[in-house]
Formats: structure tokens, C-alpha cells, sequence
């Protein structure tokens, strides 16, 4: 009965250690991507901004060009774009991101580029924006 307690107990505590030990190494490797702004291009009102950026994760993977939308006064996290990316660096894509409106914005890029993610509206009921390629 006693080596019951004793093998549960060795369980339990491996386990435990186990998961601080995953969590551990996910904490230090959660910010191994990084962004970089090429442009920033405000929408006619001024209320919102559309961001051109690079995001790059390291050796194992190639460069991004990604395209958020953000109201004026937030700042870029270090996050995924919210409407467009494609692959590759961002000054060989040489994308165009032109704003039509306060409510419709324009992206366009190279026919060859291999796309990732291509919204066609961001935002919340109230206020959705149309993205047009």
C-alpha cells in the first residue's frame, strides 16, 4: 500500500515539473518573431492607419510583407498582420496600399506573389472597412 502513495506521488511531481518545464521554454521562446514598418498611411479622416511591415521569425523561415489596419493611436504589436500577407521582403513585393475612402482601402501587388491571408473586410458591424486587390 505504501509504494502505491509513493509511485503516485513520483507521478504527480513528474508531471508537475514537466508542465513548468514547457511552460518554461515557452515563455522564452514566445517572442521570436519581430517587425519592421516600411510605411504607415493614414486613412483620409485620419481615424485609422494602414501599416506596411516585414515580419521575420528567425533563420528557419523567409520574410513576410504583412498589412494591418489600426486606429491612429495604436502601435503595431508584435503580431501577424490583420488583413494581408504574402511572401517575401517587402521592398522585392513592393506592394501599394492606397486608401479610397475613410471606409475602402486599395492593396496591390505583383500577380506572382504567393499570398498567405487576404481579407476583404476588417473591423467591427458599425464600422467594416472593404479591402479591394
Amino acid at each position: 500500500m505504501r509504494w502505491k502513495r509513493t509511485l503516485a506521488s513520483f507521478v504527480i511531481a513528474f508531471f508537475l515539473c514537466l508542465v513548468v518545464l514547457i511552460a518554461g521554454v515557452m515563455y522564452l521562446f514566445r517572442d521570436l518573431c519581430a517587425n519592421t514598418i516600411h510605411d504607415s498611411i493614414l486613412s483620409p479622416g485620419g481615424q485609422l492607419k494602414a501599416v506596411i511591415f516585414q515580419r521575420d521569425c528567425g533563420a528557419g523561415t523567409g520574410y513576410s510583407t504583412q498589412v494591418s489596419v489600426l486606429s491612429v493611436g495604436d502601435q503595431l504589436d508584435n503580431e501577424s498582420g490583420n488583413i494581408y500577407i504574402i511572401r517575401g521582403h517587402p521592398e522585392d513585393n513592393a506592394i501599394v496600399v492606397n486608401w479610397l475612402s475613410d471606409n475602402k482601402l486599395s492593396i496591390s501587388a505583383h500577380d506572382s506573389v504567393f499570398v498567405y491571408k487576404q481579407e476583404r473586410e476588417w473591423g467591427w458591424p458599425w464600422s467594416k472597412i472593404s479591402i479591394s486587390y
